[in-house]
C-alpha cells in the first residue's frame, strides 16, 4: 500500500506506526548500507514523510548495538574531525532481518487473518 495514502489517512497514526518500528526501520536502512545515525534520521524523514527526535534513533541504534544486531566503527575522516559513528547490520543482525522480513511478507501476502482485503480503515465505533 502506498504510503502517501495511510498518511493522508490518519498522519498521526501512520507516524506512530513508523516510531513502533524504528528499530526495524534502522536495519532495513542498514540492510542496504552503513550509515551515521544522523543521515538514517534524515533518510527516514526524506523517505517516510516522518520526523524523528534523535534520542529515539539513538536509544534504538544502543538497543541494537547492545543486541549484537548491528555493530558501529567509528570515523573521524570529516574535515571538521567530529567523530562518527557508522552504523552496519552484523552477520546476526542480518539473519534477523531476512527472518522477520520474511514473516511480514508472508503474513501481508497471505490473508490468512483476513476474509477480505485489508483497507486501512479503522471502525469508530
Amino acid at each position: 500500500m502506498n504510503r502517501n495514502i495511510l498518511a493522508t489517512n490518519n498522519k498521526e497514526s501512520y507516524r506512530k506506526v513508523c516510531i513502533r518500528n524504528i528499530e526495524l526501520i534502522e536495519m532495513i536502512m542498514l540492510g542496504h548500507k552503513p550509515m551515521t545515525g544522523y543521515d538514517m534520521k534524515k533518510q527516514i524523514k526524506l523517505k517516510l514523510g516522518i520526523s524523528v527526535n534523535n534520542v529515539t534513533v539513538y536509544r534504538c541504534l544502543w538497543r541494537l548495538t547492545e543486541s549484537k544486531l548491528i555493530s558501529y566503527k567509528k570515523d573521524n575522516s570529516e574535515q571538521n574531525h567530529l567523530e562518527k559513528k557508522m552504523y552496519r547490520l552484523t552477520n546476526e543482525g542480518l539473519l534477523a532481518l531476512k527472518i522477520n522480513s520474511g514473516l511480514i511478507l508472508n503474513i501481508l501476502d497471505r490473508s490468512i487473518f483476513y476474509e477480505e482485503p485489508y483497507d486501512c480503515v479503522l471502525d469508530s465505533r
